[in-house]
């Protein structure tokens, strides 16, 4: 493996954290600074080059922390750091988020999105489903209010549990598998852009019982995209997915018998 140098910039969100100890742990070279707020709790002090301080942007500008192969940024800068996210954006320094590195680095696997009020347990059985079975596969929480989970490898497919979909407007991943359970109607919109963007021979597994989900769901705006309902109770949404990747029914019934219901971690 080609080992790389990253420089993540003002740490404010778990799963930026998460990526930076992932990429230490493959065997990447990482230096990291941490917004002012950033709770303790997630610092590994063995490699990280500071605790809860944010390089200023004199600093940055006087020293080699930018002769990076990667400056990482966050997509949430608090106001006193926009200054110096906007400066780096602007000088090119491969610089980019944390959710762009992720996509990029999932570009060429399968990717299987789950949101909705049921995606936690629905991402958590196709997880003990794909490892009942030995199939190997990425894996992604990005969630603001507890750690995230976050794999990476070279395996062909990767799960993702994403709780805000879009960030100012903007989808954050992009799907070949949507897998959606109930949401709110102020989800609406965001529920839109997310089935727009279904690729060709896309895939979307859906609540048909809940009325906002299953009247956007329904209908595709593409006759190339299939459209599976499932009927309320979760198990059957990720039985759905599951046809689709190869897993056949009685392989799926094998693996829901030793199913506990637990929360995916790492």
């Amino acid at each position: 493996m080609q080992r790389s140098k990253f420089f993540f910039w003002s740490i404010n969100h778990p799963l930026m954290h998460q990526l930076a100890v992932v990429l230490h742990q493959l065997g990447h070279l990482v230096k990291v600074s941490y917004a002012d707020h950033f709770s303790n709790a997630f610092i590994q002090k063995d490699f990280f080059l500071s605790k809860n301080l944010c390089f200023s942007l004199q600093e940055i500008q006087s020293s080699n922390f930018l002769d990076q192969d990667y400056t990482v940024i966050t997509p949430y800068p608090e106001k006193n750091y926009q200054q110096t996210c906007y400066f780096l954006q602007d000088k090119k320094y491969r610089c980019l988020s944390y959710h762009q590195y992720l996509q990029n680095f999932f570009k060429n696997k399968q990717r299987i999105i789950f949101i909705g009020q049921e995606q936690q347990v629905m991402f958590s059985l196709a997880r003990h489903v794909l490892e009942y079975h030995q199939q190997r596969s990425d894996y992604l929480i990005d969630h603001p209010d507890f750690f995230s989970v976050l794999t990476l490898s070279d395996a062909p497919l990767v799960l993702i549990q994403i709780k805000d979909i879009t960030i100012n407007q903007k989808l954050i991943y992009t799907h070949h598998i949507g897998v959606i359970s109930a949401l709110p109607a102020t989800q609406a919109v965001c529920l839109a852009q997310f089935v727009q963007a279904s690729p060709k021979g896309g895939i979307l597994i859906y609540d048909k019982a809940d009325a906002c989900v299953s009247a956007l769901a329904s209908k595709p705006p593409r006759e190339d995209i299939a459209s599976l309902p499932y009927h309320k109770v979760y198990a059957a949404g990720v039985k759905i997915l599951f046809k689709h990747l190869g897993i056949t029914a009685e392989a799926f019934e094998e693996a829901l018998l030793s199913f506990t219901n637990q929360p995916s971690t790492l």
